[in-house]
């Protein structure tokens, strides 16, 4: 069982099975809560403050496999008319952390390592843009993008050679695919979005 056709096609270790494999994509379920009481979160001050603002967003683990480095590296790029939150946890947080001090981008950057899932639906109902900077076929599927996308958020991926990311994602409909290895075009999309509310 593979979770999308274009990863099975791309596996040398299934290519001998293929009279085997079944495709059961990921699903979630519809309904969405209406529980989260702002009052309550630690983020309270943090939303309140940059309510006039674009909400960009990445929701998951932070593992090198993510490209996380590398996007907030060039997050200096997104457009002083929205900010980023980077939600979720993981080995790379120290990493992430000082990286944000040190390009003096903390007004515009933002970690939020404690978020339930009422206030995980909050923030995608706010979000303007949702990305996913992973570059390798590590990030098979990405739960995520379909996260977003029941709340009607546009997404930007990169283009990921055999991953489900780039079928989950359909280019130029649901949002956009980045085949490019410079990291400033990915915010060149993230930007556009943001920037013209007819998308």
């Amino acid at each position: 069982i593979v979770t999308s056709k274009i990863y099975a096609d791309s596996s040398e270790d299934l290519n001998m099975y293929k009279d085997k494999i079944i495709v059961l994509p990921i699903g979630i379920p519809e309904k969405i809560s209406n529980s989260f009481i702002i009052e309550k979160s630690l983020y309270q001050n943090l939303y309140n403050k940059n309510k006039n603002k674009k909400i960009v967003i990445y929701v998951g683990r932070f593992v090198k496999y993510k490209s996380l480095l590398r996007f907030i590296d060039s997050s200096s790029n997104l457009t002083k008319d929205a900010v980023l939150f980077l939600i979720g946890d993981g080995p790379e947080k120290d990493n992430m952390k000082n990286l944000i001090e040190k390009n003096n981008i903390q007004d515009k950057v933002f970690i939020l390592d404690k978020v339930d899932d009422d206030e995980l639906e909050y923030l995608y109902s706010k979000a303007r843009v949702f990305c996913l900077p992973s570059r390798t076929k590590a990030e098979a599927f990405g739960i995520v993008l379909i996260e977003a996308m029941k709340f009607g958020v546009p997404l930007v991926v990169n283009k990921i050679s055999g991953s489900g990311v780039n079928w989950v994602n359909k280019n130029n409909v649901t949002g956009y695919e980045i085949n490019s290895e410079n990291d400033n075009d990915f915010f060149i999309k993230v930007n556009k979005i943001v920037q013209d509310d007819s998308i």
